[in-house]
């Protein structure tokens, strides 16, 4: 599976995008923000993986430069964490794909994968 790379500029396109999806998470207990969790979603598909599992796995191979722009937590020590396997799970189980799909379509076009999306 490959990695896609996502400059700076690309990433806060995504975000900006993203920046209105209601989070119907409780707040309590949430380590990662869903607008995180579903780019690092996007970028996962759009590099190849297909379901949770891939994308979990996808997602730990990820260089520190990745993990910034994907706006992932940062730790005491300063390190960015990725989300794990079970969270991407939990998070693909209660978003609204059609809504996604609707916010997201023509920046998937610019990235040339509107195609393979949906999951």
């Amino acid at each position: 599976m490959k990695t896609m790379t996502l400059t700076d500029v690309d990433a806060a396109a995504l975000f900006a995008r993203l920046g209105s999806l209601e989070d119907p998470r409780a707040r309590r207990g949430l380590r990662h923000s869903q607008r995180s969790l579903i780019a690092i979603i996007l970028c996962a598909v759009i590099s190849g993986a297909q379901g949770p599992t891939a994308i979990g796995e996808w997602v730990k191979r990820l260089p520190p430069a990745m993990l910034r722009r994907l706006r992932c937590r940062r730790t005491a020590d300063g390190r960015y964490e990725p989300p794990s396997e079970p969270t991407i799970r939990r998070l693909l189980q209660t978003i609204d794909i059609a809504a996604l799909e609707e916010k997201l379509g023509d920046w998937l076009h610019t990235q040339g994968v509107a195609d393979r999306w949906p999951l």
